[in-house]
């Protein structure tokens, strides 16, 4: 990171990271001394990063904006890769702006541009508007548009063993989705306790959605393939009270639904299946004892 000046920084993040497996398979014979190879494989994975962005942030102005690049490349080669060797790059340039017509209401448009070697990419973008109905309430809504590459383990790894039967599939459409958010949360702190609440909705439609299915009536084989499909929605909500410096009170629920509107073996999968979660957590701080 470098910084400009307090209220404009430079920021660079590169990063690689690789595996790689040799695999030898012998035939043991415990009459002879002697082991024979009886086969094997080698595997690679690598994977580069680079990313960097400005920020301009003038605090005093209504506009301000984020703009930067990011490139992602992913290889792979071995006797399991389609092909024996594969690589996928994904290059993009965006933008996100900060507009705050107002002290109470917060505007925030992005662009993303991406170039993929292997899929046409569409341009993304999202939209997200705060307002601050009072100092400790807040609405905000968002829209956002997303698109997902197959990754090479989806397109081209065979894995084969004696536990797996996982295959590739280098026909994959790409995904792309649709997602909006509605969310309001409420907070309020005093010298002795803190209260934060939050309740949001959301909306997700994803188009070729990658999934792993089973190959025929063999319980033991798999490949990736795309639903033409997918849908779900849903509400969540969760609150935080705190008495200092002892008690913490955690409490949260969601309730979510998933269907698949166009899966023509299964009708009931048409229809919204919900599924309710309720988690919570209790915490408390013995100051005597440090405990």
């Amino acid at each position: 990171s470098y910084t400009i000046s307090s209220k404009r920084q430079i920021s660079l993040v590169g990063a690689y990271s690789s595996y790689n497996r040799n695999r030898e398979v012998y035939f043991n014979d415990l009459t002879i001394p002697e082991k024979q190879l009886a086969g094997g494989d080698t595997t690679f994975v690598g994977s580069y990063l680079l990313r960097a962005w400005y920020n301009r942030n003038y605090p005093e102005q209504k506009l301000n904006y984020q703009v930067g690049f990011d490139g992602n490349l992913e290889t792979s080669s071995g006797q399991r890769i389609y092909g024996g060797s594969q690589q996928i790059g994904d290059y993009a340039g965006f933008v996100s702006m900060k507009y705050d017509p107002t002290k109470k209401i917060t505007i925030q448009p992005g662009a993303r541009y991406t170039y993929n070697t292997k899929y046409k990419a569409p341009v993304v973008y999202s939209l997200n508007v705060k307002y601050g109905a009072t100092e400790n309430t807040s609405v905000r809504a968002t829209y956002a548009r997303g698109f997902r590459s197959p990754s090479i383990k989806e397109l081209y790894l065979d894995f084969v063993d004696i536990n797996h039967n996982l295959h590739g599939n280098p026909d994959l459409k790409a995904e792309s989705s649709h997602n909006v958010n509605l969310n309001f949360s409420y907070n309020r702190e005093t010298k002795k306790a803190y209260l934060s609440t939050d309740l949001g909705l959301f909306y997700n439609y994803v188009d070729n959605m990658i999934w792993l299915f089973q190959v025929g009536n063999d319980i033991t084989t798999y490949t990736y393939g795309n639903i033409s499909k997918f849908i779900s929605q849903g509400i969540q909500a969760n609150a935080t009270v705190s008495y200092y410096p002892r008690l913490t009170l955690k409490a949260g629920i969601s309730h979510v639904g998933r269907k698949f509107p166009d899966n023509t073996a299964d009708q009931t999968d048409k229809q919204f299946h919900y599924s309710t979660d309720l988690n919570a957590l209790a915490t408390y701080n013995f100051e005597k004892y440090n405990v």
